[in-house]
């Protein structure tokens, strides 16, 4: 298992859904033990901005990085890609405050990711592999992770919910299953809140009153939940080995259990599978 990177740098443009503005996303390769980090190039001097707990921005709607009072929104769909191809290593640079929405799934950037190319690096990859189980509870929800042979996320909402009616939460096991074919295609979905600038038909969001003719998969809204929770835990900086599960819980909560889990040392510990390659989702 050893750490990966892109091959080449790939560009695409697309639309912020809050700003409503033309964004330029650039990927671009990177060192061993980089990271991933984004840049907002339009800024004079250039912010970097590591991909980590550490710059997580509090909301309940999305997940955001900030450093120096600088914003990135939105980075949980591409974190999502990131984690599922494993790359350890990537340089984003944008020329906006946000990741554009593309589809609001992780697939548009998969494909720009499988477009560069990934390339193998000669160091080993560290994965975060959970000891003791963490639990924060919410007002509306919990999230949890404890141990666990490999990795896995299970996910529920309130049943009978506009987003959910089944009893049981929807877990996968991602040494068993493909992130790509399962979860990378499960688009957002929206209210519209007075905030969005941006709604159209050009977007295809997933919407409260959709056709369910019309979703990707039978339970797409969880599935996406999941995705977003896959964005949000490589925000550890590593994979992990363990097991994610959540009940109502947002992004908020996300980053209080990650924040709890690296200041609690006693519950988990590094490793690595030099062996054993079953951890690509």
């Amino acid at each position: 298992m050893f750490q990966r990177t892109l091959k080449n740098t790939i560009k695409a443009t697309g639309t912020g859904l809050y700003t409503g503005k033309k964004i330029i996303l650039s990927l671009n390769p990177a060192l061993p033990n980089t990271g991933i980090i984004f840049r907002r190039i339009d800024l004079n001097p250039i912010i970097t901005i590591p991909a980590h707990v550490d710059n997580l921005y509090g909301n309940e709607n999305y997940t955001c990085l900030i450093k120096n009072k600088v914003k990135i929104l939105f980075i949980e769909h591409l974190m999502a890609a990131f984690a599922g191809l494993g790359i350890d290593n990537a340089i984003v640079d944008l020329n906006e405050s946000e990741i554009p929405i593309m589809d609001g799934s992780a697939w548009p950037f998969i494909f720009l990711i499988l477009s560069s190319g990934i390339q193998e690096q000669d160091v080993l990859k560290k994965f975060i592999k959970i000891k003791q189980k963490v639990r924060i509870d919410g007002l509306y929800g919990w999230a949890s992770i404890e141990p666990y042979d490999g990795f896995m996320v299970s996910f529920n909402t309130e049943p009978n919910s506009q987003f959910c009616n089944h009893q049981q939460p929807l877990a996968i096991d991602f040494t068993i299953s493909s992130f790509i074919k399962e979860i990378s295609r499960a688009r957002t979905f929206l209210e519209c809140h007075s905030d969005v600038k941006i709604l159209s038909d050009k977007f295809e969001f997933t919407t409260l009153n959709i056709n369910s003719k019309k979703l990707r998969y039978k339970d797409e809204f969880r599935k996406h939940k999941i995705l977003d929770i896959i964005g949000d835990l490589y925000l550890l900086g590593h994979c992990i080995s363990g097991h994610f599960s959540g009940y109502g819980s947002e992004y908020h909560l996300n980053k209080i259990l990650l924040q709890t889990l690296l200041s609690t040392k006693d519950t988990w510990e590094f490793i690595d599978y030099k062996d054993n390659q079953k951890f690509y989702l």
